[in-house]
């Protein structure tokens, strides 16, 4: 647990959460001014609450969060790899960030309560894992938004249009080209 964490003027990611970290609360964060991530959780880094957070001027992503596992195979124990779960951001605050405020990628059991996000880059992107759950593995929770398709992109174009009440954002899916869309502010909240 670790509570009133300030950071500032990093050369290269703020805090990282690494190799198999596991039950970390950390409340009040502030990171300022990253050469890289604000936050980082990866490599197996799991059940993670962030709460209070608030993270501005990182050159890359505000938080990255990586659950995928770092293997296809099963491990030399004969276990199957997994994605990660267990991830919790609320009460956070990211923006004027280089990258994505927040991108989540391979997680399962991801939870984003009373947020709010501007970057540079695409304010939130979440990836699927990419493959199935593995049994008694619970799947992300399906987030509904209304989306429109948007013909015109840019950094020009997404000023106007987060002007106008619109979040710019991006949908990937395996093996597809990437789709550009627009979702009303309000949706996001």
């Amino acid at each position: 647990v670790g509570r009133d964490v300030e950071l500032r003027a990093s050369g290269r990611d703020g805090i990282v959460l690494t190799n198999d970290t596991a039950g970390v609360d950390l409340a009040a964060v502030d990171v300022t001014g990253t050469g890289g991530d604000g936050l980082v959780v990866e490599h197996g880094a799991h059940d993670v609450t962030l709460e209070g957070l608030r993270i501005t001027g990182a050159r890359g992503d505000g938080v990255r969060a990586d659950g995928a596992p770092l293997a296809d195979g099963p491990n030399p124990a004969g276990y199957a790899a997994g994605n990660q779960a267990g991830l919790r951001v609320a009460r956070a605050d990211v923006s004027g960030v280089g990258g994505s405020a927040v991108s989540v990628g391979g997680f399962d059991d991801v939870a984003l309560e009373d947020v709010t996000l501007a970057s540079a880059g695409v304010p939130l992107r979440l990836v699927g894992p990419g493959r199935r759950p593995q049994r008694g593995r619970k799947a992300m929770e399906q987030i509904n938004l209304k989306a429109a398709l948007r013909q015109s992109v840019g950094k020009e174009k997404a000023k106007s249009l987060r002007a106008s009440g619109f979040v710019p954002a991006i949908v990937y899916h395996r093996g597809d080209k990437p789709v550009s869309v627009q979702v009303a502010a309000k949706e996001m909240s």
